[in-house]
């Protein structure tokens, strides 16, 4: 109120009056203590004890770039990592570098030095850590080991994208200019059969058109559903640079149907992160995602560079240029950011969540992290922080090994409290005809279907129960959200391992609970102990730990 008052001071000299008048007034009622106006408020500072964002608020983690640049003037065309350390790329000069540090030193297996005059090598694939593929103009190079490099076959008049879904299985897109044909290979390369002429009718002014079709990338999500998009070829009619081509196939492209999409533009990209949900990124800087294997399409408010590439089901990146596009849920939200490389980037691999790679010219390789907030890295450049894994998952079968080697301890000690007769005397009341009596006995010992183990520690019978349960609730949860898709293979063959492990690992235990005798149970906890150690590697490696 008295600053509001001090605001009318200046208006009128009459209004000083009155304010004076007031606060004689306010002084005669006992309220001299308080001034009769306040000193203008000085300007609080940025950030105040009561302002500041509280430390459990603030930032624990924070992602940077960090050079490990490779120490010749090399342009780079591609990189790819099979892991969070273990990867290559491939560039000028015939040039094949690898690293299994994550970029800490880097191996030359082919070229490496500048001034070779051999043509560049590019579009590095890998299945996983030791097979992977190569081109080099229209050489296609294998290796089977990671380390040594041989030229398997050629390709004639490559158009765009290969993709390998084992070691000999392989698909290729060839053609001219405006005209793709799919190939397809049974022996890692060597030979190729063509198996998809692209070719459709469009109607164009109420006439039906028999065109040619351009398919310019291709992903399969899964071994056998595989997809690949493009545009009508060139010198067709204007009126249908709006139409998206898609092919698609069911058995591991040895068969392809053909779907025409208006109104949506010619693709250049595609990225499926299951067997339904894709997103295509087309000429228009525009990015569209189906839910229903291509059925229909909608609008993603995103800016997205050429490629479109998932860590897994929830976290996604697109470069274009120094400007990441990415994604943490799945593609429902986009965010973009800007870097200042030093050189230009023309390639980035995401090996997972937390790790990625860019390369590009002038030996540029840069590498993502996701570091402790305030860890401090020389020449890094701040960007986003991708989020963590959050599943109980690991903390659950960590817990559940502790639990199964008490259990394995308390039954040791039980064993050994025992009269050092007993099994000696029940095996000769059994030769003595008591068979029955001694299985009635341990009927009885065991009611309600419950074994020898249950008897000595129930107590942690019922914990591990629980998290026997917990972990094959938690597995499909897992698998669903942070399966690998760098590697899709190798991602969903431990997919499978997980479900699988789960599963036995609920029948091993239902044994151990079923067990009636010393042997029967000790048998039991070892084939126990067995899977759960298993069960700890898997999980490990399915959350891409360091050991």
């Amino acid at each position: 109120m008295i600053r509001k008052k001090r605001g009318w001071v200046s208006t009128s000299s009459v209004t000083v009056g009155i304010a004076l008048l007031l606060g004689v007034l306010f002084a005669s009622l006992g309220w001299a203590q308080q001034p009769a106006a306040r000193k203008p408020l000085a300007r609080k500072p940025a950030a105040t004890a009561a302002t500041a964002v509280p430390a459990a608020e603030q930032p624990k983690y924070k992602g940077i770039f960090e050079p490990v640049n490779y120490s010749e003037d090399l342009d780079f065309t591609d990189v790819f990592f099979v892991s969070a350390d273990v990867g290559w790329v491939s560039g000028a000069a015939g040039t094949i570098l690898k690293t299994t540090d994550g970029g800490q030193t880097w191996t030359p297996q082919l070229g490496g030095d500048p001034k070779s005059q051999e043509p560049a090598i590019y579009r590095l694939r890998f299945i996983d850590e030791i097979h992977g593929w190569a081109m080099q103009r229209k050489k296609l190079l294998r290796t089977t080991d990671g380390e040594a490099w041989e030229q398997i076959g050629s390709v004639k008049d490559v158009h765009g994208d290969y993709v390998f879904l084992s070691e000999t299985e392989g698909l290729c897109l060839q053609g001219t200019i405006g005209h793709t044909k799919i190939w397809r290979t049974s022996d890692s390369g060597r030979n190729w059969t063509e198996v998809f002429d692209c070719q459709t009718k469009i109607e164009l002014e109420g006439l039906r058109r028999d065109v040619a079709c351009v398919v310019t990338s291709l992903h399969f999500p899964s071994p056998q559903i595989g997809y690949g998009v493009g545009f009508v070829g060139s010198g067709v009619h204007g009126a249908l640079k709006d139409i998206l081509i898609l092919v698609k196939t069911e058995d591991a492209g040895a068969t392809w149907n053909l779907s025409v999409v208006r109104d949506i533009g010619p693709a250049v990209e595609v990225f499926f992160a299951d067997e339904n949900t894709g997103f295509i990124h087309v000429w228009q800087g525009k990015m569209y995602k189906t839910t229903d294997g291509g059925e229909t399409w909608s609008g993603v408010v995103a800016s997205p560079g050429n490629e479109i590439k998932f860590a897994d089901p929830e976290v996604g990146w697109s470069f274009y240029g120094a400007t990441l596009t990415y994604t943490t849920d799945g593609g429902k939200r986009w965010s973009a950011r800007n870097f200042t490389f030093p050189a230009r980037n023309d390639a980035f691999s995401l090996p997972r969540r937390d790790r990625g790679y860019v390369a590009g010219l002038h030996g540029m390789i840069y590498r993502y992290r996701v570091v402790p907030a305030t860890e401090e890295v020389a020449k890094a450049i701040l960007a986003p922080a991708m989020p963590g894994v959050d599943s109980p998952l690991d903390e659950q079968v960590e817990q559940l090994q502790g639990q199964v080697a008490a259990l394995e301890e308390e039954v040791r000690k039980e064993q050994e409290e025992a009269a050092p007769g007993a099994e000696q005397a029940a095996a000769q009341k059994e030769e003595a005809g008591g068979g029955e009596a001694g299985a009635q006995e341990s009927g009885a010992a065991g009611s309600g279907g419950s074994g020898l183990v249950e008897n000595c520690c129930a107590e942690k019978v019922e914990q591990i129960q629980a998290t026997v349960d917990a972990v094959a609730t938690e597995v499909p949860k897992f698998t669903g959200k942070y399966r690998n898709l760098n590697l899709i293979f190798v991602g969903l063959g431990l997919v499978g391992q997980l479900f699988g492990q789960a599963q036995t690992l609920k029948d091993s235990f239902n044994t151990l609970r079923k067990a009636r005798d010393p042997q029967s149970v000790t048998a039991a906890l070892t084939e126990l102990t067995n899977q759960v150690t298993g069960l700890v590697q898997n999980t490990k490696t399915a959350f891409q730990k360091q050991e």
